[in-house]
C-alpha cells in the first residue's frame, strides 16, 4: 500500500512542478509541500512479494464478461501477480462488498466494471477512499468524482455505426422496406448508451424506421430472454427487416427466433462481441454481421497496464480499441482470427452437434456448371464452389462450358441423367442460359444462378448470387471521374466490357455510362468494346486500339480481371503511364497488386471465391435443413491508389481464395 501512494505522490509531484511552471510567479509556494515526503518514505517502503490486483467484474456467469476475466487473470499470473476476478452477478450491492473487501485486504490495484455506469460510482469511490489505483472496463461511472487512473474499452459507437450501415446496405440491396428492431444492454451503461446511438445513427441514415417499442433493454443478459424479446418483435412488426442485438447472447438469442419463425434471410440479424458460437453462425449464414470487441485482450491490457504501474510508475493509458466487422462476405477468412482476442489462446468454434443416425447419411451431389474454368476468374467462383462443397461433406464437381452455349446445355442434360440433387450455373450470356436451365428445371432439380441472369422468366431458380454490378462500377466510374478532374484532364473514355447480352454485362456497363455521363465526359460507342474471347491478349489489342484512335483518351474502363491487366500493359506499352487513368472490376493477386504499385487507378471488388462458396452453402442448408435459398448481391468495395497499402491484401481471399498471395516481385 506505501508504495502504492509512493507511486502515486511522483505522479502527483511531477503534475504540480507542471502545473507550477505554468503559473504566474505571485504563486511559488505551491511546489514545496508535495516534493519531499515520499522521496523520504520511499526506501523503507517496497512491499516484499507479489502485488495484489484485483478486478470486480459485472457477471462471471455470462460468456462476455467471463473472457474479460480470464484475459484479465491469466496476464497477471504470467507477469507474477496475486491476480484474482470476482463477480458482482449483476448485484450493485455485491459490487460495492467487493469495493470493501480490496479496501480491507489492502489490494495494490483494483480494476471493475460495473453493473451500471451509476452504480459504479460508490464501489469506486471506496476504493478511492483508500487510495487504491482503479482501472475501468468498458462501464464508466457516471460521477465525475469516481476517480479512475485509465479505462479499456471498444469504440461502441463507432463499431455499431459501422455494422448499422452494413446491415442497411444490405436491407437496401435486397430491396427490403420493413422497420429495425434493437435488443441492448442497459442504457444506463455508458457503453449501452453509446451502442444504441451509433446504431440508431446508422438507421436513421438510411432511413430505416425504429419505434421506441422496437428497442429492448437487457435485464438478465441472457440468451433466453433475448429469445423472448426477439419472438416480441417479430410478432409485433410483420414487416421486421432487421434485428441488431448488441451483445453476444442476443444475437445468439435473436438468431434462433428467427430461425424458429421461419424467417431466415427474411430478418438481416447482427451483433456485437464475436463469441467462437456466433462468428461461426456468421460463417454458416446464418448471423449477418458481427461487430469485434476483444474481450479477452481488453483483460490482457489492463493486467498488463496495472503491472507496468506498480513496477515502474508507467503512466496507465485510456484505450478504446476499434471493432472491425465480421460479414457473410468475409467470415470465410476473417473470422477464425478473432477467436483469440475475443475468447482467449484456447479458443475454437464449436464442434458440429453429433448426428445419430440408423442408416449412413445420403451424400448430396452438387454441380456448378461454369462458363469457362479457362479463365481466372471464373475459376476462383469455381474453386469457393468445390472447397465448400467438400468442407460440408457434398458430393460437388465444377465443369466448364468454355464460353459454348452447346457444352453448357449437354452439362446441362448430364446433371439430369445423373440425378444431380442440385445445380448451380453461370451462362454463357442471358439468353443462351434459358435452354440449360430449363431442362434442369423438367427434372425439378433446384437451380442456383452465379452472375448472369436468364433473360426468360419461364427459365426459372431458387436463388442467385452475385455482386452489385451497376452500383460498383457506377462508384469506381465516380472514383475515376474524381481523378481526372483533380488531374485537370479534358479527353474522352474508353471501356472494355463483359458482353452487353450478359445481365451483369448490361449492369457493369450501365453504371460506368452514368458516372461518365454525370461528369461530362465523353464515350462515344465506338470507343465501347465488348469482349468475345475474354483473353488478356484480346483486351490488350482493344486499349492498343482506343489509344490510337483517341489521341486524348483519358480513362480505359475495363470490368473483369484480364481486361484490366492487358489495358494496363498496353497504356504502359504506349508510354502513356499517367496520362490514362485505367481501373477494372473483379480484384485478381496481380491486379491488386497493381493497385498497389500505382500501375491501376481502381478496382471495384467482387469476392469470386466467396460467391462459389456462398451458393454451395446454400445449397447444403436447403438440402440437408429445408433452408430456403437466398438472393444475394455483395457490394462492391474499391480499392484505390489511396487505400492500396492498407486494403488491397486483406480482399485476397474473398476474391481468389485462401491461399492467395500476391505475386513476386
Amino acid at each position: 500500500m506505501k508504495s502504492k501512494l509512493w507511486l502515486l505522490l511522483s505522479i502527483l509531484l511531477v503534475a504540480s512542478m507542471v502545473l507550477i511552471s505554468c503559473a504566474p510567479a505571485a504563486t511559488p509556494t505551491a511546489e514545496a509541500p508535495v516534493a519531499e515526503t515520499p522521496a523520504e518514505e520511499a526506501p523503507a517502503e517496497k512491499p516484499a512479494g507479489p502485488f495484489k490486483v484485483s478486478y470486480i467484474n459485472a457477471d462471471l456467469e455470462n460468456p462476455a464478461w467471463a473472457a474479460v476475466g480470464a484475459g484479465f487473470t491469466d496476464k497477471a499470473k504470467e507477469l507474477g501477480m496475486d491476480g484474482i476476478a470476482v463477480s458482482s452477478s449483476g448485484q450493485a450491492q455485491t459490487q460495492f462488498k467487493h469495493a470493501q473487501d480490496m479496501v480491507t485486504q489492502e489490494y495494490d490495484a483494483v480494476a471493475i466494471s460495473g453493473t451500471d455506469s451509476s452504480t459504479a460510482n460508490a464501489a469506486v469511490k471506496e476504493l478511492n477512499s483508500a487510495d487504491i489505483p482503479v482501472w475501468i472496463l468498458h462501464i464508466k461511472p457516471d460521477d465525475p468524482t469516481a476517480q479512475f487512473v485509465a479505462m479499456v474499452d471498444a469504440q461502441n459507437e463507432g463499431g455499431n455505426y459501422d455494422a448499422g450501415k452494413y446491415l442497411a446496405d444490405t436491407y437496401k440491396a435486397k430491396g427490403m422496406t420493413g422497420t429495425a428492431g434493437e435488443i441492448t444492454i442497459s442504457l444506463a451503461r455508458s457503453n449501452g448508451a453509446a451502442r444504441h446511438a451509433g446504431f440508431k445513427k446508422a438507421m436513421d441514415e438510411a432511413g430505416i424506421q425504429m419505434p421506441d417499442a422496437n428497442i429492448k433493454e437487457a435485464i438478465t443478459y441472457t440468451r433466453d430472454e433475448a429469445y423472448t424479446f426477439a419472438q416480441d418483435l417479430i410478432a409485433a412488426n410483420p414487416d421486421l427487416s432487421i434485428i441488431w442485438a448488441n451483445y453476444d447472447e442476443a444475437v445468439l438469442g435473436a438468431m434462433k427466433a428467427i430461425e424458429d419463425a421461419g424467417k431466415a434471410g427474411q430478418i438481416l440479424v447482427g451483433g456485437f462481441d464475436g463469441s467462437p458460437e456466433s462468428l461461426q453462425a456468421v460463417r454458416d449464414g446464418r448471423i449477418n454481421v458481427m461487430a469485434i470487441q476483444p474481450l479477452y485482450e481488453h483483460g490482457t491490457i489492463v493486467a498488463q497496464q496495472t503491472y507496468d504501474f506498480l513496477t515502474s510508475g508507467k503512466a496507465p493509458e485510456t484505450i478504446s480499441t476499434k471493432a472491425p466487422l465480421v460479414t457473410t462476405e468475409n467470415a470465410a477468412a476473417d473470422a477464425g482470427k478473432y477467436l483469440a482476442a475475443v475468447f482467449g489462446p484456447t479458443a475454437k468454434f464449436p464442434e458440429p452437434a453429433a448426428v445419430v443416425a440408423t442408416e449412413p447419411p445420403k451424400v448430396f451431389k452438387v454441380s456448378y456448371i461454369n462458363a469457362d474454368l479457362e479463365n481466372p476468374a471464373w475459376a476462383a467462383v469455381g474453386t469457393g464452389f468445390t472447397d465448400k462443397a467438400e468442407e460440408l461433406g457434398l458430393d460437388g464437381i465444377a465443369v466448364s462450358s468454355s464460353g459454348s452455349a452447346q457444352t453448357q446445355f449437354e452439362h446441362a442434360q448430364d446433371m439430369v441423367t445423373q440425378e444431380y440433387n442440385a445445380v448451380a450455373i453461370s451462362g454463357t450470356d442471358s439468353s443462351t442460359v434459358n435452354a440449360a436451365v430449363k431442362e434442369l428445371n423438367t427434372a425439378d432439380i433446384p437451380v442456383w444462378i452465379l452472375h448472369i441472369k436468364p433473360d426468360d422468366p419461364t427459365a426459372q431458380f431458387v436463388a442467385m448470387v452475385d455482386a452489385q454490378n451497376e452500383g460498383g462500377n457506377y462508384d469506381a466510374g465516380k472514383y475515376l471521374a474524381d481523378t481526372y478532374k483533380a488531374k485537370g484532364m479534358t479527353g474522352t473514355a474508353g471501356e472494355i466490357t463483359i458482353s452487353l447480352a450478359r445481365s451483369n454485362g448490361a449492369a457493369r456497363h450501365a453504371g460506368f455510362k452514368k458516372a461518365m455521363d454525370e461528369a461530362g465526359i465523353q464515350m462515344p460507342d465506338a470507343n465501347i468494346k465488348e469482349a468475345i474471347t475474354y483473353t488478356r491478349d484480346e483486351a490488350y489489342t482493344f486499349a492498343q486500339d482506343l489509344i490510337a484512335a483517341n489521341p486524348d483518351l483519358s480513362i480505359i474502363w475495363a470490368n473483369y480481371d484480364e481486361a484490366v491487366l492487358g489495358a494496363m500493359k498496353a497504356v504502359e506499352d504506349a508510354g502513356k503511364s499517367g496520362q490514362i487513368l485505367v481501373g477494372g472490376f473483379d480484384g485478381s493477386p496481380e491486379s491488386l497488386k497493381a493497385v498497389v504499385d500505382g500501375r491501376i487507378n481502381v478496382m471495384a471488388i467482387q469476392p469470386l471465391y466467396t460467391h462459389g462458396a456462398m451458393v454451395a452453402q446454400q445449397m447444403y442448408d436447403f438440402l440437408v435443413n429445408g433452408k430456403t435459398p437466398e438472393t444475394i448481391s455483395t457490394p462492391c468495395p474499391l480499392v484505390t491508389t489511396e487505400n492500396a497499402a492498407t486494403e488491397a491484401e486483406k480482399y485476397l481471399a474473398a476474391c481468389f481464395g485462401p491461399t492467395a498471395t500476391f505475386p513476386e516481385e
